[in-house]
């Protein structure tokens, strides 16, 4: 496996940036849309990085995503709930 920090931080953003460009947009109604389809390409994203940086296959950079995905998305639902509490 390759450490490179620089590397990795590039796929991380690079891979993020299309729901999160989505997700400023949804106050409009048709935007829900955009950011399924922002998510579908953020895992394609993470699926051609996984193969850069950790050097896989492409049927197990599949799986790392799709086992990576629900994981960092849970993560982010705890920060969001340990931040709303903290505001209360």
């Amino acid at each position: 496996m390759r450490r490179d920090f620089v590397t990795n931080l590039n796929i991380a953003v690079y891979g993020s940036l299309p729901l999160w460009l989505a997700g400023t947009l949804l106050f409009f109604m048709p935007a829900v849309f955009l950011c399924m389809i922002a998510f579908f390409y953020s895992c394609v994203q993470y699926v051609i990085g996984a193969r850069i940086v950790l050097g896989m296959e492409i049927d197990d950079s599949a799986q790392f995503v799709v086992g990576a995905v629900p994981f960092s998305g849970a993560a982010m639902l705890m920060v969001a709930i340990g931040a709303g509490a903290a505001l209360i």
